[in-house]
């Protein structure tokens, strides 16, 4: 039994040991049949497993990655478990291009034979940089302030309405957590937590709301913003902001467009843009063309004579609209002097509506009697306009644009009238190649022209109707090859565009119908020839009697048928005309029997 159990234990640790070298085979094998990759990257240049790469407004950042080997594998490339492509042989690379800020975990792995694998990874930092795009930097000692961003904002907050107005335009108004007491549009904004006034912002409620972006304005409390942005006041918490200042239209729309970026809505605030310039380029194709003297002198009244100067998005929107702002030999914000606005006398003037339903700067400018000699108010031409639109700096822009264009309209009307009474009418010189003949016959062709002293738009008409047009010319022709046959009048109304006036040169042009000469027909008519006497009534054969003649003169000049030849007046078939015929016949065979016995 002893000797059994001794048998069996050598027999279990030699199984055991015949094991271990099999295992021991296998490990030497796999250690052959693999190898230790090399990795890098064009970042650091070396194998690190994290970097950061930088990315700007509209631009992107191209970063290479590279494996190699000793051995041949089948290499996967992926970004955040996306696959992106694959390769075969002992090395790799992989090109890739970000194009969002955000965390990137860039991977590869190969397979090699008998199921071996090796892999690779890097972890990517993309930041989006904002430097001279955040006017945050026209404060003192931020000049040089950068802001750096790689998560997208969950919780931001709007210290100014037009600020607000941008967020929720570009798409992020589902992120805005905090806004100020006079931020009333969209609709959308009532409801959402309000951190103070627009120059007296509460830090703590602020602070409360545990912001990851802060959106300023021009006008926002210098110390306020300096707290946020100094990490030493608040040790191991960032509040990243973002400010705008813009000075005209144009950088109204790029601050759209950075938001967008910033926020991970750049498509909405793209398309936004997009439609934003069109309005804007319709109202420059309008206005661009205007002379100095066509333009009107605004004046743009916020309240007390408060105005906006050169530098000034104001000043551009009345520029653009077309006309010429008053204010513009000083930059920024100011009040003008009352004696200096009566002496710039402007032609059109415009008022704040302010926060309530009537403007008090509509007021001061409409009961002012010291006013009473500006043209503005001789005419009739002030107007109000809701302050929201007009002095926010954001996408509603292009609304204010619109109205004051349209508020110019009257002026523009009453210098189109003035210059309509100075303006000549084209003059318009007519030819007409067959002048010389009096009509035309069906069938005949005949050309129109005229040529006139300025380029117009020249409608052709025939009988009040238009039949064509030639645009922009001064000189103009029109052919007809088949008119009917009638009298037709033909005009040619030559118009000037920008004018109005029109010169008209009309012809009288008869087509006749084509003459043809009708044939005279010939009628035959054969009389009844007469009867032969019988042999018994007579000894001598009847001499031959001359045929009846064929027609006489008026038969010849009315052509009749065979039925109308056989018919009585009113056109029934006469009843025995033959018979009629041989008795005359007979009567005078017997006559000239009569006469031949005689003698």
């Amino acid at each position: 039994m002893d000797k059994n159990r001794t048998k069996k234990v050598k027999y279990i640790i030699l199984l055991f040991s015949v094991f271990l070298f099999s295992l021991s085979l296998i490990s030497v094998s796999l250690a052959s049949a693999s190898s230790e990759i090399q990795k890098w990257n064009s970042v650091t240049g070396d194998a690190s497993d994290s970097f950061p790469v930088d990315v700007h407004i509209g631009g992107s950042a191209e970063v290479e990655f590279t494996v190699s080997s000793d051995l041949s594998y089948e290499w996967t490339w992926s970004v955040n478990k996306e696959e992106i492509e694959e390769y075969e042989g002992e090395s790799s690379n992989l090109v890739y291009v970000f194009e969002e800020y955000g965390i990137y975990n860039v991977s590869v792995v190969g397979q090699g034979e008998n199921e071996t694998i090796e892999c690779a990874c890097w972890n990517v930092t993309v930041w989006l940089v904002i430097e001279e795009e955040n006017d945050v930097r026209e404060l003192e000692g931020l000049e040089a302030y950068t802001l750096w961003i790689s998560k997208k904002p969950e919780r931001i907050i709007s210290m100014a309405p037009s600020c607000t107005e941008v967020l929720f335009a570009a798409g992020a108004g589902d992120s805005v957590v905090g806004v100020t007491e006079y931020c009333d549009f969209p609709p959308e904004v009532e409801g959402i937590e309000k951190i103070g006034g627009y120059s007296t912002p509460s830090l703590e409620k602020i602070v409360a709301l545990e912001p990851d972006l802060i959106v300023g304005a021009y006008g926002n409390p210098a110390d306020v913003i300096y707290w946020l942005i100094d990490e030493e006041a608040h040790p191991g918490i960032q509040y990243p902001v973002y400010s705008m200042n813009p000075k005209n239209i144009e950088e109204i729309l790029a601050h759209i467009k950075v938001t967008g970026a910033i926020t991970k809505y750049e498509g909405e605030a793209s398309s936004l843009v997009d439609n934003l310039r069109e309005r804007l380029d319709e109202v420059e194709e309008q206005t661009d063309s205007l002379e100095e003297e066509q333009r009107p002198r605004v004046f743009y009244n916020i309240g007390t004579f408060f105005t906006a100067g050169d530098d000034t998005f104001i000043n551009e929107i009345i520029e653009t609209a077309g006309g010429t702002n008053i204010a513009a030999d000083k930059s920024g914000y100011f009040i003008m002097n009352l004696e200096v606005l009566i002496d710039k006398n402007p032609q059109v003037i415009i008022c704040d509506s302010g926060m309530g339903s009537i403007s008090t700067a509509y007021e001061e400018i409409m009961y002012d009697e010291r006013l009473e000699v500006v043209d503005a108010v001789k005419n009739n031409r002030v107007y109000v306009i809701e302050g929201d639109i007009m002095d926010r700096p954001g996408p509603r822009v292009v609304d204010a644009l619109e109205i004051v264009h349209d508020d110019f309209g009257d002026f523009f009307a009453a210098m189109k009238e003035e210059d309509d009474e100075d303006e000549d009418p084209p003059s318009i010189t007519a030819w007409n190649p067959v002048e010389a003949m009096a009509n035309n016959t069906e069938g005949e062709s005949r050309t129109f022209s005229v040529s006139v002293d300025q380029t117009v738009d020249i409608s052709w008409q025939i009988n009040g109707t238009e039949i064509q047009t030639d645009e922009s010319v001064v000189e103009a022709a029109y052919t007809n090859a088949s008119a009917a046959v009638g009298t037709w009048q033909v005009s040619a109304i030559a118009t000037n565009r920008a004018t109005g006036l029109s010169e008209m040169h009309t012809w009288i042009w008869n087509v006749t119908p084509v003459l043809t000469a009708t044939p005279t027909p010939v009628v035959n008519i054969t009389a009844t020839p007469s009867p032969t006497p019988s042999p018994s009534s007579t000894s001598k054969s009847a001499p031959s009697v001359a045929p009846a003649p064929t027609s006489t003169p008026a038969q010849a000049s009315t052509p009749k048928t065979e039925e109308n030849q056989k018919s009585g007046a009113d056109g029934e078939p006469v009843q025995g005309f033959e018979a009629v015929i041989a008795i005359i016949a007979l009567l005078a065979v017997v006559y000239l029997l009569r006469r031949t016995n005689r003698f």
